[in-house]
């Protein structure tokens, strides 16, 4: 008996020594080609709701209860999860970074600790490269050091099958190209510093816009003028396939010194109009105008003016295209 009892302790003793100088960290990696286009890949990873699509966990247990955050895609989205199947189990899944390149996670596994995960995608010819990742750091519990020796092989295995449920998901959906909500409203009384640009092709509109910006900005700088909102321009129907339009900038007060450089000023009165809040490249907004001629149809107006484009964000700092916003405003009666 007492020679069981010292081989018991002595076990235990040896278990103990050999966990102390095990790792405490723990990592789990894979990495595949994926045929889809980065964009799709990167929004299938970063808006959790697309997870029950994809992620080798939601498989396992379709039946898992999932509570998302108010916000559940991005930056700060997070879901958690229940399950009474012992390959899943409880936690909650939160995004703490997410760019383009990179999106880093938190998983909370509750009682069984916590893990960050991450994926970098890599643009590729043929799709894009998914890097999928798990680091965990057990500290001084010598039970978790023992099991993350074997992490890899539990968790890898998971990991390839949501990797390959990507890629095929990837293929399957194309990424949105743009999106877009229509409204009635009302905008009030507006004085705009303008240029009129005529038989202008669809290619050369941005760098035409640009040249006119930069024009108005000048004279706001040197008639000591102030912007009451983003750059904005109006169009006529084109012709020919050719565009003619006014672009500026909505202004307080009278210019106080003579126009130069083709300006011109308007004042126009406050007038109800439709507008579509639009979210995509430039030459997708075209999609906006029979929408909006269909709601102002729907709603018993007629047009009474030009359509405005108001380019609410920068372009050049736009992470991906459905970034852009631009909102388009056309008066009615």
């Amino acid at each position: 008996m007492k020679s069981i009892l010292k081989l018991v302790l002595g076990t235990i003793v040896l278990v103990v020594l050999i966990g102390l100088f095990l790792p405490s960290a723990a990592h789990v990696e894979r990495t595949i080609l994926v045929k889809g286009s980065p964009e799709n890949v990167y929004r299938l990873v970063t808006n959790l709701k697309e997870w029950e699509k994809w992620s080798p966990w939601h498989k396992i247990d379709p039946k898992m209860e999932l509570t998302y955050g108010e916000k559940y895609e991005g930056q700060g989205g997070w879901y958690s999860w229940k399950s009474e199947n012992d390959n899943v189990g409880n936690g909650k899944l939160t995004i703490l970074e997410a760019s383009p390149g990179y999106v880093k996670t938190e998983m909370d596994f509750m009682e069984n600790g916590k893990a960050i995960g991450g994926f970098t995608l890599t643009p590729k010819p043929e799709g894009t490269e998914v890097k999928w990742t798990m680091d965990s750091d057990a500290g001084w519990n010598l039970i978790a050091r023992y099991f993350g020796l074997m992490v890899d092989n539990f968790v890898g295995p998971d990991f390839e099958k949501g990797l390959h449920l990507l890629d095929s998901v990837s293929q399957l959906q194309k990424v949105e190209e743009y999106t877009m909500s229509l409204e009635m409203g009302n905008i009030p009384a507006q004085k705009y510093l303008l240029i009129k640009m005529e038989g202008i092709t669809q290619a050369e509109i941005g760098a035409k816009l640009g040249e006119v910006y930069g024009k108005v900005i000048a004279f706001m700088k040197e008639a000591g003028l102030t912007e009451t909102g983003a750059p904005m321009a109006f169009y006529e129907e084109p012709k020919d396939g050719k565009f003619t339009f006014e672009a500026g900038m909505p202004v307080v007060g009278k210019p106080s010194i003579p126009l130069k450089d083709n300006l011109i000023y308007k004042e126009l009165p406050a007038s109800e109009v439709a507008i579509a809040h639009f979210s995509g490249p430039y030459e997708k907004t075209s999609f906006a105008y029979p929408a909006l001629e269909n709601l102002i149809k729907e709603k018993g107006k007629t047009i009474s003016g030009m359509p405005m484009e108001s380019y609410v964000s920068d372009p050049m700092e736009a992470k991906n295209p459905l970034d852009i916003k631009t909102d388009i405003i056309w008066p009615v009666k």
